[in-house]
């Protein structure tokens, strides 16, 4: 079984986290089932389905096999997206570990639990603020 992530989880390396654009799912159960019908990079561990309003965190075990993409053995919901903060800063450095912990303090919502992803991108367009 995937184990939960721990506070502050952070990919290594950094390509150990896929982002991939998924449909609003009806039920976050339709989540595990559309990775699973999925193939994965050989190193992905972790990840963030995201849609216009929210995201959510899944682990991820890519089945045993010799090539660059295999099919999804195992996939657990992590964090549901109220438990989750998607920041878009294009001045962090997300491969640089030292970088992320100063842009975290105030930018969750109460009762979220210490479940990161953070992005940035140098053609970012945020608006600057935090989104779930």
């Amino acid at each position: 079984m995937i184990p939960l992530p721990t506070a502050n989880t952070i990919a290594r390396p950094y390509r150990g986290l896929s982002v991939q654009r998924v449909a609003p799912p009806s039920h976050l159960d339709e989540l595990a089932d559309h990775v699973l019908a999925r193939q994965v990079y050989r190193r992905t561990a972790l990840l963030l389905a995201r849609w216009d309003e929210g995201a959510a965190l899944l682990g991820v075990r890519p089945a045993p096999g010799d090539g660059l993409f295999r099919d999804v053995a195992e996939a657990r919901l992590l964090a549901r997206p109220d438990e989750l903060v998607w920041i878009d800063d294009p001045d962090v450095d997300v491969g640089n570990a030292t970088a992320l912990p100063p842009r975290r303090p105030g930018t969750a919502p109460t009762g979220c639990r210490p479940t990161w992803c953070t992005a940035a991108t140098p053609t970012s367009t945020s608006s600057g603020g935090p989104t779930r």
